[in-house]
């Protein structure tokens, strides 16, 4: 692998940046099919979907398969969103949604459908090593002995959490118990319970990378419903964040969802404006394509809601939670070492730079770790020395010799990574933003009633507003 460098990716008026080589290449391979060129200005079709990650792609299908006329217009020049995988020296990296699970039903759907193969993460499935960062120190554990710990931890801090999520799919259930928790931080959480040091650094360290953002930022409500999400077990959460993946990547789901549409994406051209006037809906893009739509499926990011103008104006909620943005402003990328460490995994406390580490791949020419931290002011993962120093925290000596990831926060179709809602956002904003306006509908990860910033939720979001749209549709005469 080549010294970081950074690429272009994104036509016309915005940037997104890329570290490692290649990449431009394969962000355009991975999306099957060309940017559309020129003005495709069309009189009326049924519906314009806006984005193409996986809950616009799916929408898209969905709705075509009704027998509706859909266009699908994505500003980036690839599909897929913030799941995006590229292969590059027949290996496959992924830069944003990797991990899949049967306990996410909507995506093993699809993954069933497309037949697509699965396999194991080398460091989650079976780590020969697991260090550890406790009072300043690091020790290591076997995995073995790891969970004991871990496992008691996690029972201390959801005690409750069968009374709060007893159906986690209906976040209004109880509705009531979930209002008197959602202003609590997880970090304040953590605070009032009796914990072991060794207890309160493990849970911190997983939930730091499972929420993508500081322990004060991150509602502890948002990681309950995780929990509840499994089961309330311990190890099927592990095994559904971070063991299962496609092995073609994601962009072999990407493109099998595409290709079952049959749609021809307008690709590399950001939607500047959406305009209802009672009768249709104005889509306009920067290339100056309009598209006049009976109705408009929105499944951009909340993050990035505040970048399109839309007339009438969205509801407070939605205006406010896109400026206040979501938690999740963490870092995710590949370090290759020089060293051969075998299958590690590796945690520490938030607020360290990497909370958790673990190998991706080993061979004669050493390992590929997977890092992930909490907040990117405090890790550069573009720069090898900045994240050679995390990662010596765990193992001493250790040598970067390269490294791949996605800016996602400086991305501009995204403004931040996978979604965590911040204490007090559930119950002020998630009703508002999946509510209908007008004739627009709202489709993303971040509205997901189930597993929110990830993939499941985005095909969970496309397939729910598609059913929305038709039966609009079918009024709409």
């Amino acid at each position: 692998m080549m010294n970081p460098k950074c690429a272009q990716g994104i036509k016309r008026s915005r940037r997104e940046v890329f570290v490692g080589a290649g990449l431009t290449a394969g962000a355009m391979a991975i999306s099957g099919s060309a940017s559309a060129q020129g003005a495709r200005t069309q009189d009326r079709v049924d519906v314009v979907v806006i984005g193409g990650g996986m809950a616009g792609l799916v929408a898209a299908r969905e709705i075509k398969r009704a027998g509706r006329s859909v266009i699908l217009v994505e500003a980036r020049d690839r599909l897929g969103g913030r799941t995006f995988s590229i292969r590059r020296n027949d290996v496959v990296t992924e830069y944003g949604g990797m991990w899949v699970h049967w306990a996410q039903p909507n995506v093993w759907t699809e993954v069933q459908r497309y037949d697509l193969a699965v396999e194991e993460t080398a460091g989650t499935a079976a780590p020969e090593h697991v260090y550890y960062r406790s009072r300043g120190r690091t020790r290591e554990i076997s995995f073995e002995r790891l969970l004991a710990p871990l496992a008691s931890g996690f029972a201390k801090v959801y005690a409750d959490a069968r009374q709060v999520f007893p159906r986690p799919y209906e976040p209004g259930f109880a509705q009531a118990e979930v209002a008197r928790r959602d202003q609590m931080s997880f970090a304040q959480r953590l605070s009032e319970l009796n914990l072991s040091s060794l207890e309160r650094d493990l849970v911190s360290a997983y939930f730091a990378t499972l929420g993508h953002a500081h322990l004060d930022r991150s509602a502890y409500v948002e990681a309950m419903r995780g929990f509840a999400l499994c089961g309330f077990s311990l190890e099927t959460l592990n095994d559904a964040v971070a063991r299962y993946k496609l092995k073609e990547g994601t962009a072999a789901l990407v493109d099998a969802i595409r290709v079952d549409a049959r749609i021809d994406p307008l690709l590399g051209d950001p939607v500047s404006s959406v305009t209802q006037d009672g009768s249709q809906a104005i889509v306009e893009t920067e290339g100056g394509n309009r598209f006049h739509a009976r109705c408009v499926i929105v499944t951009v990011p909340l993050n990035v809601l505040g970048s399109v103008s839309f007339t009438p104006a969205l509801n407070e909620a939605k205006r406010m939670h896109s400026a206040e943005r979501h938690a999740g402003v963490g870092v995710k990328g590949y370090a290759t070492l020089r060293q051969n460490v075998g299958m590690v995994q590796c945690f520490a406390p938030d607020p360290a730079p990497i909370t958790n580490a673990f190998t991706e791949r080993n061979g004669p020419d050493g390992s590929v770790l997977v890092f992930f931290g909490p907040n990117r002011e405090l890790l550069d993962s573009t720069n090898p020395a900045s994240v050679q120093s995390a990662l010596r925290a765990f193992m001493p000596g250790v040598e970067v010799t390269d490294l791949v990831s996605h800016d996602w926060n400086g991305d501009p179709y995204s403004l931040g990574t996978w979604c965590t809602y911040r204490p007090g956002q559930m119950t002020r904003f998630f009703p508002a933003n999946r509510a209908q306006e007008g004739r627009l509908f709202f489709a993303s990860s971040d509205t997901a009633t189930g597993w929110r910033g990830f993939i499941d939720g985005a095909i969970e979001r496309g397939l729910r507003v598609a059913v929305e749209a038709d039966r609009f549709l079918e009024r709409d005469i």
